[in-house]
């Protein structure tokens, strides 16, 4: 499956959900891949993972959106 960032942005639980079931979503950027969504591959990977880390690249992730969709917008 593809989306853009702004689709990425505006649905990122579904597309987080969709990960974790083990569909890979391929995120796109002026409709080029960019970036990859998939499920981690083993418990080891998960633990790795932990909630502080994950909170501080989501902020460096939304930071990224929002500056890459300002950009997307026509003038």
């Amino acid at each position: 499956m593809k989306t853009s960032l702004r689709g990425l942005r505006d649905h990122l639980h579904d597309y987080v959900l969709r990960a974790k079931e083990g569909e890979e979503v391929v995120i796109t950027l002026n409709n080029h891949p960019v970036a990859r969504l998939m499920p981690l591959e083993n418990e080891n990977e998960q633990r790795l993972l932990c909630s502080e880390q994950f909170l501080s690249e989501l902020e460096i992730l939304q930071e990224a959106l929002s500056v890459d969709v300002k950009a997307d917008k026509p003038a």
